[in-house]
């Protein structure tokens, strides 16, 4: 009952998927296809296309090029549903592997193609991590202009289609039939970038991919319509947007008002900023006092410099931890400032943090850190329950953010998709292990190493 009442709306063509079973028994394929084939041998064309018009990917080895194949399917080679390598030394060996799950003793199907994809007709990596286990966190290194978004939409597609499940079986004088659902929703799904210009490119992309199945597909055993509509209420957003909505759902815990506000309290900050500087060196400086302008708006840019590099400002453990390095003063002189400077921005997080909660805003750099809080002070789960986290652009993820995604993850039992090019990360780690995929598989734990 609880399968049913969730898959209103995303049940299977029963009629279509019922000829999807007769076409693949026909042809000698073990199981029914989710989501894709990969064919070692020879097929004949009017099969390979109605594969493809029930909404199945095809990956196709072949060793001679199957007549007709690109006359009648070149709409389908374009939008990449079927891709195909012509190689000669296959005419001996011939398989089906379905929805990626490759026999123990197939080695050489994987050989194959890795050999597809060195000749370019197959994307042979995007199909290993597009078809990865639903049950492990998946990490991809991948460069600029490498498909990432493209393996991260078809990875998408996979989850849902490979989620369907049998829900009624009945027999009668046709034969047995049976009825699908689909256990995992969009919804169930979170999507994270660094820019809200990449968030919805990321949306857009995944609904020009499902349109495209609609518009290609004839006979599509998928609900790509009901997917299209959810679409729009999929979770893919900024980090900060993310950690926003976990602060709406969850923050009442901790006194944060589910409509409290993002902005900036500048002119209050400033003013306890002036209040704490006049205690501090009043009467500390001999001569060579600097400008009080000068020393706000120092404060200021720190405050905010500490804040952007994933400090928690509001919730600083000791002002002589070395999650801030204060650096080395040259005289006397400036021993007082480095000295005031941390006194002050200690003194500041407890007044500035009040403010914050009789205000009800918070900075955008507050937001991951209190999300961070809220989660660790809620030791329930996290419903609506999150199944699948993607990150785009990891590389970028710093401590905080990290240590959130982590919770999440612990706190949802949800599995991991993170894509990043590590040569292109923007924070430097701590220690001698420095950048972001090295510190997850360090702080993630077993689950985490490759």
């Amino acid at each position: 009952p609880e399968v049913q009442s969730k898959a209103v709306g995303l049940l299977t063509n029963s009629d279509m998927a019922s000829c999807l079973d007769v076409l693949r028994r026909s042809l000698g394929i073990r199981t029914q296809p989710r989501y894709s084939i990969f064919r070692i041998g020879t097929i004949d064309v009017d099969s390979l296309e109605a594969l493809l018009h029930y909404g199945i990917r095809v990956f196709l080895i072949t060793p001679k090029e199957t007549e007709g194949i690109y006359d009648r399917l070149q709409g389908f080679i374009k939008i990449r549903m079927l891709e195909l390598e012509v190689i000669p030394d296959v005419k001996n060996r011939e398989t089906w592997v379905v929805d990626g799950a490759f026999p123990e003793d197939h080695d050489w199907a994987k050989n194959l193609l890795d050999q597809a994809d060195e000749k370019g007709g197959i994307n042979g990596k995007q199909y290993l991590v597009v078809h990865a286990s639903d049950k492990a966190h998946v990490e991809v290194q991948a460069g600029a202009g490498t498909g990432k978004t493209e393996t991260m939409v078809e990875r998408v597609i996979f989850l849902l289609a490979t989620s369907m499940i049998e829900i009624v079986k009945s027999t009668d004088i046709a034969g047995e039939t049976a009825r699908y659902a689909y256990g995992l929703q969009p919804d169930q799904i979170t999507m994270v970038t660094f820019t809200q210009d990449a968030a919805r490119q990321m949306r857009e992309r995944l609904a020009r991919s499902l349109a495209l199945r609609r518009r290609m597909c004839q006979m599509p055993v998928h609900p790509v319509v009901a997917w299209m509509t959810r679409v729009s209420s999929m979770r893919i957003s900024t980090i900060h947007t993310f950690a926003q909505e976990l602060l709406k759902t969850y923050g009442t815990s901790i006194g944060v008002a589910s409509d409290f506000k993002v902005g900036s309290l500048t002119m209050p900050i400033r003013r306890l900023i002036e209040e704490e500087l006049s205690m501090k060196l009043a009467g500390q400086y001999a001569e060579n006092t600097p400008a009080h302008y000068e020393m706000v708006k120092l404060l200021e840019n720190m405050w905010e410099q500490l804040g952007s590099n994933g400090v928690q400002l509001l919730s600083i453990p000791d002002v002589n931890s070395s999650e801030i390095e204060w650096g080395n003063a040259l005289n006397q002189n400036s021993l007082i400032i480095t000295n005031a400077v941390r006194d002050i921005i200690r003194a500041l997080r407890n007044k500035i943090s009040d403010l914050c909660f009789r205000q009800q805003t918070w900075s955008t750099n507050d937001l991951v850190p209190m999300a961070l809080g809220v989660l660790k002070h809620n030791r329930h789960g996290l419903p609506p329950r999150i199944t699948h986290l993607f990150m785009d652009e990891f590389q970028d993820t710093d401590p905080l953010q990290m240590d959130l995604i982590l919770q999440v993850l612990q706190r949802s039992d949800a599995k991991l998709f993170y894509v990043g090019d590590v040569k292109q990360g923007v924070y430097r780690f701590r220690g001698a292990e420095g950048d972001a995929f090295t510190q997850m598989r360090k702080r993630g734990g077993a689950a985490f190493q490759p």
